[in-house]
């Protein structure tokens, strides 16, 4: 299931050092991969901020969202963000858009040159 949340504060989610442009392993979109701590809400928590867990921030038009991918970055893309690359043309069969994301979500350090 893909969940989307709002993000009030879109001029600091998008301008931090250390972001990095990434295909999202969840929804297959482009957007930025962040490792963040989050605060999980709760009055009497005494343990907050919890994680640090991998985001990807979107931009649709004015509004940024973001999906919640975790605490470990997935090796593989999900079947929904597979099916996405598909029918927006990035990819034309399954294996391609593996390939693909796998290609994009290399970390810098290990960038073929």
């Amino acid at each position: 299931m893909l969940v989307l949340y709002n993000v009030t504060t879109e001029a600091e989610q998008l301008t931090i050092k250390g972001t990095k442009q990434v295909v999202c392993p969840r929804c297959g979109r482009k957007g930025t991969k962040r490792h963040e701590k989050r605060k999980c809400g709760k009055p009497n928590c005494t343990k907050c901020p919890h994680g640090p867990y991998y985001l990807v921030y979107h931009r649709y038009g004015k509004r940024v969202l973001h999906c919640w991918i975790g605490k470990i970055w997935p090796s593989e893309p999900s079947d929904e963000a597979i099916n996405y690359m598909i029918e927006a043309g990035v990819a034309k069969s399954k294996e391609e858009a593996i390939k693909h994301y796998k290609k994009v979500n290399v970390p810098r350090d290990n960038k073929p040159k």
